[in-house]
């Protein structure tokens, strides 16, 4: 098998198999409904993954459910997610969602922060791509927010800016 098919079968399988493990903590977690209650938690996990786009990436993965209100049953449990990630190839992938419920879910506030630092060679385009002598190294680099804040009324419209 070639190397770069087993280092992509690699990367998916890995993949694959780090959500599982985010899921299963998830759940988990949502079971056990009075940690969550009382002060909330943090899920960290190790991110390691190999893809011949990055080569070898190493990071690390969070999630916190919390509530602002513990008493508050009608409000859905607030979560924030942030993942830190660095590759071989040196790229920086950094990010941040979060989904925060207020007051029987009245109010609504979910957005993204997010920093990419990613260089990556392009090899050309259609069936003739140029050599690996010939490549051309493009750096993206970005910053990402956005933010989309909800107010419902009559329990059955959230109006909201985006």
């Amino acid at each position: 098998m070639e190397r770069k098919t087993l280092l992509n079968m690699l990367g998916k399988h890995f993949f694959i198999f780090s959500v599982l493990i985010i899921l299963t903590c998830t759940s988990t977690l949502a079971q056990e409904s009075t940690a969550i209650r009382k002060k909330g938690s943090w899920i960290v996990l190790p991110a390691i993954s190999v893809m011949p786009e990055t080569g070898l990436s190493l990071g690390a993965i969070g999630m916190r459910l919390f509530k602002f209100n513990y008493k508050d049953t009608l409000t859905r449990t607030s979560n924030l997610q942030a993942v830190a990630i660095y590759t071989l190839n040196n790229q920086l992938l950094l990010g941040h969602n979060y989904n925060l419920f207020f007051n029987k879910e009245k109010y609504i506030t979910y957005g993204l922060i997010e920093y990419q630092q990613f260089p990556e060679y392009f090899y050309g385009i259609g069936n003739n791509p140029v050599s690996s002598e010939n490549r051309e190294q493009i750096n993206y680099t970005y910053f990402r927010f956005e933010n989309r804040f909800c107010v419902k009324s009559k329990d059955i419209f959230l109006w909201g800016h985006d």
